[in-house]
């Protein structure tokens, strides 16, 4: 075999097997999600749990001021504890 298409192939491998290892950590649903919040980072999981009623009447009904400040609240919280720079 070419070695060029040797190599092709190897990287190839490489590459669907790490895509493989990324896709098995993502959550399928809400629930698994919060499980992994809930065992890996109890203090967001926390956070979101008393939030999470909130995000699912955003479905049926509009947000009023209080809730949207809540959430943005929240938003805020988890920017810091996650240390994300806007």
């Amino acid at each position: 075999m070419d070695e060029k298409i040797k190599k092709q192939l190897i990287e190839n491998i490489k590459e669907f097997y790490e895509t493989a290892l990324k896709e098995e950590e993502i959550p399928t649903n809400h629930s698994e999600r919060f499980r992994i919040l809930e065992t890996k980072y109890p203090e967001i999981y926390k956070m979101l749990d008393e939030s999470f009623p909130f995000y699912q009447d955003s479905y049926k009904i509009k947000l009023n001021k209080e809730i949207c400040q809540i959430l943005k609240n929240d938003t805020k919280r988890l920017i810091k504890i996650l240390k994300i720079s806007l």
